[in-house]
């Protein structure tokens, strides 16, 4: 929009970032943090999004104001917009009014080609619409309501058997079993795979750092389940199938934290399987209504390949992580004892992060789940299964008992909204493949980099119908390189695209560009001038070294178009929304009486022990006082009985703190007075314990040399 002469919304994009920036503190940022700011943060993420969304929507309805939408018997312009560096052939789900012959209509090309389309019409005179759309790289393309045509010809098919509860088309076989599972065939290699998409369930003794299984774990799965199963969606382009389950799981843990209640509740958990026209993956959406409490939910793909690795899309990385578990050493060496207060693993942690695509592969085989929002992953040994983590239910900041972990990691305050009871929706894709599929992690763009559809009326434009503005015209290898950024340069000066190699080879490509561009050069990330390359014909060749991540700032005019004001009537098309009608289920409360009145009872223990620690405190400060000699053991006793105080003031702040917040939480009572009085003192409470710490281990070294 920037290049088409539309103001480039620098300030607005900086006052998003300022908000985006106040939700990455550490250690806010992984959801380590009190239930105030847990809200807090998903109040800004709100904001950024909304906001986000505004420039997004005004983005492209001043390019389509550019666009010369025009053509005989059209009724409307739909034009799609694709956001990545690739060219896309997908089916594209939106929600539009229909008109009243909507039967008459069809949707085709400027050349009057019909364009695939599968419709389904509802009460309120709107419809939802799946269009097959071959959309140019990091450009759009215009599709026209047109009345008097019928869609003709076969449109690529998905066929579907509702007796069977079989989804096909020409890359893939869905099978869902009675168990919700899917089995998949992949067509094009003959592999199949059984038993994808169970869920499994087990206890979380942990805290918001950290998960810990109970002492006593009991794990529970789907794949014993009974599954209502129904034909959601039929058509051409696109089918659906819904899979209804209710996981019978124990309430929480039982009061002493080491195993899981008797006591059960059924947990709705509601999955849409997709397969659409033309598509080599199947989509999958869950929608899980939390009811119960201290658990780790996780959705399970069995691969069964043999491999020792996994692929996982990191920041400018495709990682390859060893399924090897890390070894942790059981003592720690005698040099950082003193130095290692903090937390540290007791046993190997096997849980990964990543972002946007992981996957397994080996050479007759391989599997690669895309993700939206999702992020952290482990491979079970059993058929090198792929689970990925869509929930931690703990009611914790951070506890001093994990059974995965020692140390001290950060405040013993309780955060019940931790345990993220309600409604939560998450997205994911399985996509099968060779075991040289390259380009198995670029899939992720389907969830992440979603094409958008506006609707307009026909209108004259200076931009074709059709357009990419920055498009890839070879790479060697194939897809070795991956799109981060297109933004305006820090000065104002040029265009920043930034990219880089997902290869461990050196990589090269060729990048058409758009023809007011007059030079091109190389920076670093901070945009600082390094070298200017070839620019010839309206392109570019690159380089790039194996992970390298290349900066290029593009010189030169804007395009010589400007803005339609004349036409106003722009409409950004919605997704068509999944509304499951979930059973009747109690929701358990946040927080109880009961639970508010543990933390009292921990503020007074904790008041009791600290007092008792101080008269030890000064007995020995009197003892030592009366000596005359300097009696290092003494000195050193004294300074463990100064430890243990220091550590139980800090704990008994933490108590209190707990118990105001949890107050506030229960009875919507103001506690942000007493609060602000106590954060300096508190503050100062954990510097003393730390400091503490380390005079006592300055003593037993002491005592050690002596000895020795």
């Amino acid at each position: 929009a920037y290049l088409l002469g539309h103001d480039y919304p620098a300030d607005a994009l900086q006052a998003i970032w300022k908000t985006l920036l106040q939700n990455q503190a550490h250690d806010d940022i992984c959801g380590c943090c009190i239930d105030p700011i847990a809200v807090d943060m998903e109040e800004r993420f709100a904001q950024v999004y909304k906001q986000a969304d505004e420039i997004v929507t005004e983005g492209l309805k001043s390019i389509a104001g550019c666009v010369n939408a025009t053509t005989e018997n059209a009724e409307a312009a739909m034009l799609v917009f694709n956001p990545a560096d690739r060219p896309r052939r997908e089916v594209v789900g939106f929600t539009m009014r229909v008109p009243k012959d909507a039967q008459a209509c069809c949707f085709a090309d400027n050349a009057g080609n019909p364009a695939p389309h599968q419709m389904k019409e509802r009460s309120d005179a709107s419809g939802h619409v799946y269009l097959l759309c071959d959309v140019p790289a990091l450009g759009y393309k215009t599709y026209y309501l047109v009345r008097g045509q019928q869609q003709v010809g076969a449109p690529p098919a998905v066929t579907y058997s509702e007796k069977e509860r079989v989804l096909e088309n020409e890359y893939l076989r869905v099978a869902v079993r009675d168990n919700g599972t899917l089995s998949l065939t992949d067509k094009r290699t003959g592999q199949v795979y059984d038993d994808l998409s169970y869920f499994e369930d087990g206890g979380d003794a942990g805290d918001t750092y950290d998960y810990s299984f109970p002492e006593k774990d009991r794990v529970i799965n789907s794949m014993q389940e009974q599954a209502e199963i129904t034909l959601e969606e039929a058509g051409p382009l696109m089918a659906r199938i819904k899979v209804e389950l209710a996981l019978t799981l124990p309430i929480g843990l039982r009061a002493n934290r080491k195993q899981r209640h008797k006591q059960t509740r059924r947990v709705p958990v509601v999955s849409y399987i997709s397969l659409t026209a033309k598509s080599p993956q199947v989509e999958v959406t869950t929608i899980v209504k939390n009811v119960v409490k201290d658990h780790r939910l996780r959705v399970c793909f069995p691969t069964a390949t043999e491999t020792d690795h996994a692929i996982a899309e990191e920041p400018f990385d495709l990682a390859r992580l060893s399924l090897a578990p890390e070894t942790v050493p059981k003592e720690l060496p005698e040099k950082l004892r003193p130095l290692m207060l903090a937390g540290r693993y007791t046993v190997p942690i096997n849980t990964r992060v990543f972002q946007n695509s992981v996957g397994l592969r080996d050479v007759r085989r391989g599997v690669t789940i895309l993700t939206s929002g999702l992020s952290e992953f482990e491979v079970l040994p059993e058929k090198n299964t792929l689970a990925l983590t869509l929930l931690r239910s703990v009611g914790w900041l951070a506890r001093q008992d994990l059974l995965t972990r020692e140390g001290d990691v950060g405040p013993h305050i309780f955060t019940p909204q931790a345990q993220c009871l309600g409604e939560h929706v998450f997205s994911y894709a399985v996509y099968p493949h060779s075991a040289t599929a390259e380009s198995a992690n670029f899939r992720s763009e389907s969830q992440n980099l979603k094409m958008r559809v506006v609707r307009t009326q026909p209108h004259a434009g200076a931009l074709p119908d059709t357009h990419s503005f920055v498009y890839w015209m070879n790479q060697n290898p194939k897809d070795a390189f991956k799109l981060t950024c297109v933004k305006l340069s820090e000065d104002q000066k040029g265009l920043i695209l930034r990219f880089y190699n997902t290869t461990e080879h050196e990589a090269m490509g060729k990048l058409k560009l758009w023809d007011e561009v007059n030079s091109v050069w190389k920076t670093n990330l901070n945009e600082d001038i390094l070298t200017e390359l070839t620019f010839r014909d309206g392109s570019i060749k690159v380089s790039a070294r194996p992970k390298e991540i290349v900066t290029l700032k593009l010189m030169g005019g804007r395009m010589k178009r400007k803005f339609d004001q004349r036409y106003q009537e722009y409409e950004i098309m919605s997704v068509p929304p999944l509304k499951p009608a979930f059973p009747q289920v109690d929701m358990p409360p946040v927080i109880t009486e009961p639970e508010l009145q543990a933390e009292a009872k921990r503020e007074k223990e904790l008041e009791q022990a600290l007092q008792k620690a101080l008269e030890r405190v000064r007995i020995l400060e009197g003892e030592i006082g009366e000596l005359s000699t300097k009696d290092q053991k003494k000195m050193a006793e004294l300074q463990q009985c100064k430890t243990e105080y220091e550590a139980l003031r800090r704990y008994h702040y933490e108590s209190r703190i707990s118990w105001l917040l949890n107050t506030q939480l229960l009875t919507g009572k103001s506690v942000a007075e007493e609060l602000q009085a106590m954060g300096e003192p508190y503050c100062v409470s954990r510097t003393m314990k730390r400091v503490s710490e380390y005079l006592s281990h300055f003593y037993e070294k002491l005592l050690c040399d002596e000895e020795s």
